[in-house]
């Protein structure tokens, strides 16, 4: 009997290579594409047919210089022409817990929100007879009656099947905001100040702060006012310099603010005439509609219908319409 270790002397085992790799043992098997099932393969859905040009609302670009004429019904502020209406800006209000107004908020609408809004209501459109100087507001006519122009407060409130609810305000988009300051005490109770403070709410809006006061004479009726406020960095009262004078005098908050007349508004006969602190004036409100005059760029736009809408937001009367 062989000695099997005599053997595996005899016939060695070959060396192994430490600089080779050893062999891979496990080689993948190809396996055969199957054909998919017929009933997973997708056919094309047949397209539908868009709405056609003459459908669409018009464009809308944020600088439009034609944009002059706007009309409130919130939660949306139109643009009004004598053949559209475009939503343009967005409003959006708080309410303390006893239903007192506390804030309000105005973004301006995307193209794309703008067209979806468009697309979403249909109208019953009132007309406008628009003059050099103000815009009257027609009321719908009935049938078999004339049409005569007047200002009428509910003629945008013919705007039907509206679906605001289809756009959620969008707070990042905020520019301007409005807060009743007294809202925990009197709301708009005296005829020397409504205690509102307007505020820009991003870098391309008017900086400080805005405060509207409002008042009424016999010779001059009611106006409103908008005082633009800025720090005045001189007497700042953490300033070294002005310790003494603090301690000398007092301190007095006014004097750490520089106070600059934004716009006026006064009522007139059936219209409010709004002014800019040259006294120029620069728009005529009518009704629910808002004429600006002259050419305006976008900032000062927005901040001027931001004034509006806050005016009117303070008088209480402003009609929140329902979505629909």
């Amino acid at each position: 009997m062989d000695d099997p270790f005599q053997d595996l002397l005899r016939n060695p085992p070959p060396a192994f290579d430490h600089d080779t790799a050893p062999p891979y043992l496990y080689k993948p098997q190809t396996l055969p594409i199957l054909p998919a099932p017929a009933s997973a393969t997708r056919t094309a859905a047949p397209e539908t047919p868009g709405a056609s040009n003459d459908d669409l609302p018009p464009t809308y670009t944020p600088l439009d210089d034609a944009a002059t004429t706007f009309a409130l019904h919130a939660p949306l502020i139109y643009t009004i022409s004598s053949s559209s209406h475009t939503p343009r800006y967005q409003l959006s209000v708080l309410t303390t817990k006893s239903g007192k107004p506390y804030q309000l908020r105005i973004r301006r609408l995307l193209a794309t929100e703008s067209r979806r809004l468009s697309l979403a209501r249909s109208y019953s459109a009132p007309g406008y007879v628009e003059s050099a100087a103000h815009v009257s507001p027609v009321p719908p006519a009935s049938r078999g009656s004339p049409v005569s122009p007047g200002p009428s407060r509910g003629s945008i409130a013919s705007i039907s099947g509206r679906r605001d609810s289809a756009v959620a305000y969008d707070n990042e988009g905020t520019l301007y905001e409005a807060k009743n300051v007294s809202a925990l005490g009197g709301w708009a109770g005296t005829s020397v100040a409504a205690g509102i403070e307007i505020r820009g709410c991003r870098a391309s809006t008017l900086p400080g702060l805005i405060r509207l006061e409002k008042g009424s004479s016999l010779t001059a009726g009611k106006w409103w006012k908008f005082w633009h406020l800025t720090r005045n960095k001189a007497n700042d009262s953490l300033r070294e310099e002005n310790e003494r004078k603090m301690q000398k005098y007092g301190y007095h908050a006014d004097e750490e603010w520089n106070r600059e007349l934004l716009y006026r508004a006064k009522a007139g006969k059936g219209e409010v005439e709004w002014a800019g602190g040259n006294g120029r004036v620069v728009a005529v409100e009518c009704g629910e509609a808002f004429r600006i005059l002259g050419q305006l760029d976008g900032g000062m736009r927005d901040l001027l219908v931001a004034c509006w809408a806050a005016r009117c937001w303070s008088l209480g009367e402003m009609k929140w319409g329902g979505a629909g």
